[in-house]
């Protein structure tokens, strides 16, 4: 069978499907039990790439699976970043609208959507703000749903919003009135957890997600057989040693190894080596610790030249595109480094001809600052 015909399980810039997602089924059990009723909120916390989107997903499969369980379950990743609590509460409100949509069929009309964004407008208690909704929803089923939120790469906001989002929620939390859950970088955790803190009045359940193990690395290897895929005896344990047991890494080494090769050997990824570990290296490197203050512009542009001596220039653009002067365009350059990223990986494009066009992106955000 040719290797065209089979499919590569392996994403390492998305989300692990069911079928791919394994090593965490002590977590999700763990993070449902906390989820399960009104009144709780959950941290997940983890470096980049650990798999914090993933269960996030997992978790919600598992919702959604529970026919006893009243959920209105709203995914809303953050990494777009946010220029205001007021804007942040619309796209909650409008996170939730999506999937009444989605999940029960019902489209909010236009007076409760109305209804809804001006009550976000004025910052009003998210419970307020919700409740419109809600009401719509139990008008047309007669089932009091229960708001679970799942906030995906809060660590975006920065320590403080996040702490201004922190009590926002506390509020309805307390009053149970939703229950949700908000994953972000170990940094943002650390930072944010003081005593007085409003995040750690908020959370009642933290969970750090850790690398996986060498018996779960295993298990992860195994499933490009199930794929059709032939996987040599001794390579899950070489994955293992080369990445550590992390999920990113471990799902860019199979993934490329797999598009390159017939089967999933030893020799494969030890030839892969030389040119994904500098890759890895640059892409997990620490993030800088550069605060942005009143000041604003001087030290963005500071990070922002910092990032691109770095060559990690998808972060420099996404801190370019929280500034609204400049998102359009920032926009249209991450999607143009995506695209140039995606062909050098698959070799639809010399890896120089990549280097060259990555060049022209770093100098037209240099150009945006400039301008």
């Amino acid at each position: 069978m040719s290797a065209t015909l089979r499919t590569n399980p392996y994403h390492p810039t998305r989300p692990a499907s069911h079928e791919i997602f394994v090593g965490r089924e002590d977590d999700c059990r763990s993070l449902l039990a906390a989820l399960r009723s009104q009144g709780h909120a959950a941290s997940i916390a983890g470096p980049a790439g650990i798999g914090k989107t993933s269960l996030l997903n997992a978790v919600q499969r598992m919702l959604l699976a529970n026919p006893d369980l009243p959920a209105l379950i709203a995914y809303l990743d953050l990494q777009k970043g946010h220029a205001s609590l007021d804007l942040l509460l619309r796209h909650l409100a409008d996170a939730l609208m999506a999937a009444l949509q989605s999940q029960h069929g019902l489209r909010c009309p236009d007076a409760c959507i109305a209804q809804t964004h001006a009550l976000a407008t004025q910052r009003a208690q998210i419970g307020e703000i919700l409740a419109p909704i809600l009401e719509y929803a139990f008008a047309h089923t007669q089932v009091a749903y229960i708001p679970v939120l799942l906030l995906d790469n809060v660590h975006r906001l920065g320590v403080a919003a996040t702490e201004d989002l922190a009590s926002v929620l506390q509020t309805a939390v307390n009053q149970h009135q939703i229950t949700c859950a908000l994953a972000g970088r170990d940094e943002l955790v650390a930072g944010s957890y003081s005593e007085t803190s409003p995040f750690r009045m908020l959370i009642s359940y933290n969970l750090n997600l850790t690398p996986l193990s060498a018996a779960q690395t295993r298990e992860l290897v195994a499933k490009a057989n199930t794929c059709g895929w032939e996987v040599e005896e001794g390579c899950d344990t070489l994955a293992y040693q080369l990445t550590g047991g992390h999920p990113y890494k471990l799902h860019y080494y199979l993934a490329n190894v797999l598009t390159t090769s017939e089967r999933l050997s030893c020799e494969g990824l030890r030839r892969r080596q030389p040119e994904i570990e500098p890759y890895l290296a640059a892409l997990f490197r620490a993030e800088p610790t550069i605060a942005l203050g009143s000041s604003g512009y001087a030290e963005l542009s500071e990070l922002i030249r910092q990032l691109i001596r770095e060559n990690r220039l998808e972060d420099a653009l996404e801190h370019l595109r929280a500034e609204a002067r400049w998102r359009d365009q920032a926009t249209l350059l991450i999607l143009r480094l995506r695209r140039c990223l995606s062909d050098m990986n698959t070799g639809l494009v010399r890896r120089d001809e990549a280097s060259a066009e990555q060049t022209a992106i770093a100098a037209a955000i240099l150009q945006l600052l400039h301008g």
